[in-house]
């Protein structure tokens, strides 16, 4: 279970749908307990604008989660960014 509390500085998460109000809301919670943060969705117009607000530890990318290329594309930008995904 997700604990706010604990520090998660230096892990990599990927939020699929984290430019909807729910997903937005879990990479808000992520990024501000220290983490890095990827977002994952088809809205990339809102997906930025978090990005953008957020900053350096936050990317996005345009991404549809029943495509394997995206899917791939994803995982990539995690990597090539942050170096690891947990």
């Amino acid at each position: 279970m997700f604990n706010p509390q604990k520090s998660l500085s230096g892990s990599t998460f990927i939020v699929s749908g984290g430019a909807s109000f729910l997903g937005s809301t879990i990479v808000r919670s992520l990024y501000a307990a220290g983490g890095n943060v990827v977002i994952g969705d088809l809205n990339q117009k809102d997906a930025k604008l978090l990005e953008l607000e957020l900053g350096e530890r936050c990317r996005s990318i345009k991404c549809d989660v029943r495509r394997d290329p995206d899917l791939s594309k994803l995982v990539n930008l995690a990597v090539d960014e942050f170096g690891t995904l947990d």
